[in-house]
């Protein structure tokens, strides 16, 4: 599923990094992050996708800030999507994913571009080295990372929960139009590697929430167990990767 970005014409992009950061009721955050992606350069372009929120988010006041309002909350999966379109649309080299509650550090964002510039990696996942997780996100990252594991033969980096990703020109070629669900970090690793594309570790420190709290739960941790096995599971029955 893709949507036309308001603001911007079909073709080639000025900018040629592009922020993804989607959102679904995280908008405190949001104003000091673009802000701090617009400090990044000229080349960086920041896009906010509101996944449905309750309440709209308003469109901060930084030029060439980009918003994107859904009707009604779709997921994570298609705000992915979304930009992943949108970024093979204008040209864009790279695209970048950041969390909108400031957890992801805006400073380590031209690490991650660096990487998918001058590395063969297509794909830059930031992996957090002072994560303080409680039992149920432990076990949930300590499954996804076993079966991805399994999946890619080891190719993946051992931190599949991470959304804190850069993809360059050719991975965004490589992964346009595949189909992601609400939690779609892991499947968007292993399908990054189905295609052939290269992924990359790159150390990260990930910073408190500065407002409000984790949605996380059991019942959440359930859902993402339920949903990636199931995807887990139509992988196996695919051909093998060539």
């Amino acid at each position: 599923m893709a949507r036309r970005v308001r603001g911007q014409t079909q073709g080639q992009s000025v900018n040629r990094v592009l922020v993804l950061i989607p959102s679904f009721g995280d908008w405190q955050e949001l104003p000091r992050l673009v802000a701090e992606i617009d400090r990044l350069g000229s080349e960086y372009r920041s896009l906010i996708i509101d996944d449905g929120s309750p309440r709209p988010i308003p469109k901060p006041d930084v030029l060439g800030s980009l918003l994107v309002r859904l009707p009604t909350n779709i997921g994570l999966g298609v705000s992915i999507g979304i930009a992943i379109a949108h970024a093979a649309a204008h040209g864009y080299e790279v695209l970048v994913r950041i969390d909108a509650d400031g957890q992801h550090n805006v400073a380590d964002i031209p690490l991650l571009v660096a990487q998918v510039r001058v590395s063969q990696a297509a794909v830059a996942l930031g992996v957090r080295t002072n994560q303080d997780f409680d039992f149920a996100r432990r076990l949930v990252k300590a499954y996804m990372n076993f079966v991805a594991m399994l999946l890619t033969r080891g190719a993946v980096p051992r931190d599949v929960n991470s959304g804190f990703f850069a993809i360059n020109r050719a991975g965004i070629a490589r992964l346009e139009g595949s189909h992601l669900e609400r939690f779609p970090e892991p499947e968007l690793y292993v399908s990054a590697w189905r295609v052939g594309a290269r992924l990359l570790a790159v150390n990260v420190q990930q910073r408190p929430r500065q407002h409000g709290a984790s949605s996380f739960g059991w019942i959440a941790a359930a859902r993402m167990l339920f949903r990636f096995s199931m995807f887990a599971l139509g992988q196996l029955f695919q051909r093998t990767r060539p």
